[in-house]
Order: C-alpha cells, then structure tokens, then sequence
C-alpha cells in the first residue's frame, strides 16, 4: 500500500545539472500564470500558488534569477502534478501540496478519490493527512470525509494496528486542552472537546501546554474499543481518533494542571 509519507527523488523531479547550470544563471520575467498569485509583503514579494508550492524573493517586475529559478520550478512541478492527477497516485500528489493547503484540497476532491482508489487506500490517504496536519482546525469536515466511506480503522498503519490490537476492550483517554474561562461548564467542556484523544496522559499534559491559557486542563474519558476510530503511533502521541460527537459530556472528568514539560515528545 502507497504511503502519503514517502519521499520523491528530487533529482528525478529536477534536472539539476540544467537547473544549476542554466536556470540558476539567466534573468526571466515571472511567468505570467504566477503573476495573479503574487502576494507583496514589506520584507518582500513571493508567490502562494497553492497547491503546488510557494516561491519566495521573486520580482514581479523585472527580470531576475530567482525569477527564472521560480518560473522552473512551477512548470517541473506542475507537470508532475499534473501527471500524479492522471495516474491517480493521490499518495504522491498529497506529499507534493504544502502542507497548509493539503486538508483544503482533500476537501474538495474526496468523492473522487474515493472512486477511483476505493475504499482501503481511501482511508489510507486520509490516515496519513490526519497524521500529517492540525487537522482540529477542520473539526466540522470529518464527519464527511469518514461516513463517505466504510472502515476508518484502515486510516491505521500495520504497526498501529498492532499496537491497536492490544488495546483492551475498554479504557480511559486523555485530552490536554485550556480555557481562559473561571468555571468549567459543560458549554467549556464541548468547546474544549475533540477527534484527537490519547492514551498516555503525559502527552495530554504537554498538549495542555501548547497554548496560552489561563487554565490548563486534562480531560479523561472511558472509551470503548469499537468507538475508536482510528489509534495512531507514529509520532509518540499514541493518539486515539474518536468521532467527538459521540462523547457523553456528563461523563468526561476532567482536572487543572500545572506546567510540568518543556517537551516531552522527543
């Protein structure tokens, strides 16, 4: 099964002798097609040409170098994404899109990839971007994304599936979040609420701590196994993936913590 985390060969994608040798030495107007997408900033202008890429130092005025190095490099990759999109190697292509502008195009093209790859490698792409993103920040699109198929388990790896395997059939998670509220209501508590849970309470307590809040606070919650989606291993989070509409309220616990990590990831 492909992997959204597999590494493209650069040197494959350019030709570097070319690039070195020629484009890195001749002056180019922008080419117009990035022209619409210049962006102009008091330390300087760049190009935000989602999905491909973004390209910085570039002069939408004259000609330049980094022009010319720009203008390469937006027409090698959109061959490549183009031809990613004929051969429907989704894998690649996601791998290929910044990564804030991966979720955003997932979105709008998830009915047909689902048809052209099916059901298993659907939910394998979909594994790998939940890994890869903050994807808390697209809570109210994942409800679609995981009923327009049929088994979110195959979102996992064969490692977390092992892993997954081993989970008994029920167990308590955790969630560090924050408030800046006085009082922990119920309305705090469904903010505060969401996909992303762990199993190890010492990751909650460093997410707790990535923000600014005036309350840190580690929900717990028993959970049954066939209520979870998805548990990922990959990046020491043992995160679990729960569908958070499911999560009785009433029954969440939840406690105020203390700053204790500078960093407990690594």
């Amino acid at each position: 099964m492909k992997k959204l985390t597999k590494k493209i060969d650069f040197e494959k994608v350019f030709d570097l002798d070319y690039f070195n040798g020629v484009v890195s030495k001749r002056k180019e107007k922008l080419h117009p097609e990035l022209l619409k997408y210049v962006r102009i900033k008091i330390d300087g202008s760049y190009v935000s040409y989602n999905p491909i890429s973004t390209f910085r130092d570039i002069d939408p005025y004259n000609e330049t170098i980094e022009n010319s190095k720009s203008n390469y490099q937006f027409k090698e990759f959109k061959r490549d994404y183009n031809n990613y999109l004929k051969e429907k190697d989704y894998e690649t292509l996601m791998f290929s899109i910044s990564k804030g502008y991966k979720m955003k195009w997932f979105l709008r093209n998830y009915k047909k990839i689902y048809k052209d790859v099916g059901d298993e490698r659907y939910f394998k792409i979909l594994g790998d971007l939940v890994v890869d993103i903050d994807y808390e920040t697209y809570l109210k699109h994942y409800s679609k994304l995981l009923s327009h198929g049929k088994n979110p388990l195959n979102m996992m790896s064969e490692e977390d599936r092992i892993e997954f395997d081993k989970l008994p059939n029920k167990f308590i998670i955790y969630r560090g979040c924050g408030t800046n509220n006085k009082k922990i209501t119920p309305s705090v508590l469904k903010q505060m609420n969401g996909w992303s849970w762990t199993i190890d309470k010492k990751v909650s307590q460093w997410f707790s701590e990535r923000e600014n809040f005036n309350q840190l606070i580690i929900m717990s919650y028993e959970i049954l196994k066939t209520d979870v989606l998805s548990f990922f291993t990959g990046r020491n989070e043992q995160e679990i993936f729960v569908d958070y509409n499911k999560i009785n309220l009433s029954k969440i616990k939840w406690e105020i913590t203390e700053p204790k990590y500078e960093n407990i990831l690594n």
